[in-house]
Order: structure tokens, then C-alpha cells, then sequence
């Protein structure tokens, strides 16, 4: 619910807009014969101080860049002849001023909701669109900026540009070394690799076989139940894994996503425990039939979230449970039709 700071922006964008900015300055340098005359002067300087009193009155500091970038570029698209790769770079730089623009006032209602949290999907996915748009109109403007100073003026420049580049890689290399060490966990996880299955070998033995035997053995796509999760931990990776479906999967992610849809995400997952804690076998049944589930995973996870009495019914009613499987610490059992 709040705008992004002045501040934010620029820790967002300070490398792109410094070479940015330098581009639209030199033009204005440079093409005397599109950016002269009274008129345009004074318009210039009109927009710059309604900009200024408007970011004042507002307290809306970004207007001060979004504004000057995206009318000064739409004016020379305007005004020049020849239509070449730089004003194709301009039309990015409107495109990017447009898009930050766009999340001060407006946002995609999602499940987030209202509150402070309210604009977050909306900043998070536009702004890797404009992170895109900046960030090719930001390297063409270093090569143009770069063949168009000369002497020691070009010398401070690249040094400015070096230091922010050079700041820009803090985070990229500090995470990526952090994570790498294997001395940090990211919710409990470490990776250490790329490879999903290669993880999943590596933390639960019994899993991966399962999963390679389910992606050998089990054709089509019935849906299999597992222990509920969230993104960010270890969860879901039987559906994750073999594509099957399952009651649900990531608990966060179907809130945010279904909630217009009727999709009931707490009372699946209330069910879904419910299938493996309860003692009532006429119960368990009852919810698989209504999820249409044809198969029941325990795996350790399993075992670790749910009673084991519930856990034992289903080798305790193998009138109605088919063992089908059985590995290091993992069993499926098909759901037998009544």
C-alpha cells in the first residue's frame, strides 16, 4: 500500500539509470537541431519543475526520474527522422518508466490481499520486466555513452560505471558462494546441487526409488496422495516428481492462485490429514473416494507428520488397500474399489 521509495528505486536500478541517464544527457548535448528553440526549452523546464512540486506535494520522489525518462525519450522518438536502433532503445526506456508508473497506482488482486502485502505479486513480477527493459537500454547506452566521450571525462565515467557494477555484484556473488558452501540453509534445505532428483537421493533414499518405481510402473494420471506442503520445504515431491496429481500440493501457492476459483485449499488439506491420522477406516475411505484418490504414499515424511496408528490402518484393512510397494521406509497402497 505504500509507494517505493526514491531510495528502493535506485538500489533497484542505480547502474541502469546511471548509464541511462548518461545517454539521454548526451543527446540533449549532441542534437542541438531536435532539442532547440524557446519553446521546447521552456516546455523542458515546465515539465521538470511540475515534476518537482508534484513529487513534493505527493511525496511521490520517483516521479522525478519516471517522468523526465519517459517524456524526454518519447520527444525525441517524436522529433527524429530516422528511426534506428537508439529509438528503439527509447521506446524500452518509455516502456520502463511506464511499467514503474503503472505499480504506484494500480495492482493485480490476489490473494495477498489488502495491507501492506498488497502490491507484492504485482512489483515482484512487473519489475522483471522492467528489470529486462533497463537492462538492454542500459547496455546499448554504455556502448553509445562510451563512443562519445572523450579525454578525462570518459575516464571518470567508466570509473562511476565500474564502481557500480562492481557494487551491483556484491549480492549476486555473496548468495550464490553463501549457498554454495553448503554451510547455509535456505527453510531448513540445503541443496548443493541443481538437480532435483540428485537432492531428493541425497536427503531420502527411500523416496527416490519410489519415485523411480512409480514413474516405471504406474501409467496414466491417477491421483496419489501424499503429505501436504509448502514451497520451501520438503514436500509435494511425489507429485512434484512423477507429474502425478495429488489432494494438493504446495498449501501457499494454491491460496495465492485458486482463491477465485472455489478451489477450498484449507479443507483439502484438513482431509488430507485426515485420511492418514484418523482411526475410522469407513471415514478414510469416504474422503478417498471423493478425491478420487487410486493410491496412498507413506513415505518418511509421512511418518513423521501423522499419527501411526492412522498410518497403520491401511496394512491393517488389506481388504480395501493393495500393497503395492514396499521399500526403505516407504509404502504405496492402491485404493481397492468397493
Amino acid at each position: 500500500t505504500t509507494r517505493t521509495t526514491l531510495a528502493q528505486f535506485l538500489e533497484f536500478s542505480a547502474l541502469f539509470l546511471f548509464a541511462v541517464c548518461s545517454l539521454l544527457v548526451i543527446l540533449v548535448l549532441s542534437k542541438r537541431e531536435i532539442f532547440r528553440g524557446r519553446m521546447v526549452i521552456s516546455a523542458a523546464i515546465l515539465v521538470l519543475v511540475a515534476t518537482i512540486i508534484a513529487a513534493v506535494l505527493l511525496d511521490f520522489w520517483l516521479l522525478i526520474i519516471v517522468i523526465p525518462v519517459g517524456l524526454f525519450s518519447l520527444y525525441y522518438i517524436y522529433r527524429s527522422k530516422a528511426k534506428s536502433a537508439r529509438e528503439f532503445v527509447l521506446v524500452l526506456l518509455i516502456m520502463s518508466a511506464a511499467l514503474a508508473f503503472f505499480c504506484e497506482f494500480l495492482y493485480i488482486s490476489d490473494a495477498l490481499g489488502g495491507g501492506e502485502w498488497a502490491r507484492f505479486n504485482t512489483v515482484l513480477k512487473v519489475y522483471l520486466q522492467l528489470w529486462v527493459f533497463f537492462g538492454i537500454g542500459a547496455a546499448y547506452a554504455v556502448f553509445y555513452v562510451m563512443n562519445s566521450l572523450r579525454g578525462k571525462t570518459r575516464v571518470i565515467w567508466v570509473a562511476v560505471l565500474a564502481v557500480l557494477i562492481l557494487a551491483s555484484l556484491v549480492h549476486p556473488i555473496a548468495s550464490t558462494t553463501s549457498m554454495l558452501s553448503g554451510r547455509h540453509d535456505l527453510w531448513g534445505i540445503n541443496r548443493g546441487t541443481l538437480d532435483g532428483m540428485a537432492y531428493i537421493e541425497m536427503v531420502d533414499k527411500g523416496d527416490y526409488e519410489a519415485i523411480q518405481w512409480i514413474n516405471e510402473n504406474i501409467d496414466g494420471s491417477p491421483v496419489m496422495l501424499e503429505a501436504p506442503g509448502d514451497p520451501g520445504i520438503f514436500s509435494s515431491r511425489v507429485s512434484t516428481f512423477t507429474g502425478l496429481p495429488t489432494v494438493v500440493g504446495f498449501r501457499l501457492l494454491e491460496s495465492m492462485w485458486r482463491h477465485a476459483s472455489g478451489f477450498n485449499v484449507g479443507a483439502r488439506w484438513e482431509e488430507a490429514d485426515m485420511i492418514y491420522n484418523t482411526l475410522d477406516n469407513d471415514l478414510a475411505l469416504e474422503l478417498l473416494r471423493k478425491y478420487n484418490v487410486e493410491y496412498v504414499y507413506i513415505g518418511n515424511l509421512e511418518k513423521e507428520l501423522y499419527e501411526m496408528e492412522g498410518l497403520q490402518k491401511f496394512a491393517g484393512h488389506l481388504e480395501n488397500y493393495d500393497p503395492i510397494y514396499e521399500g526403505e521406509g516407504v509404502s504405496i497402497y492402491r485404493v481397492l474399489e468397493e
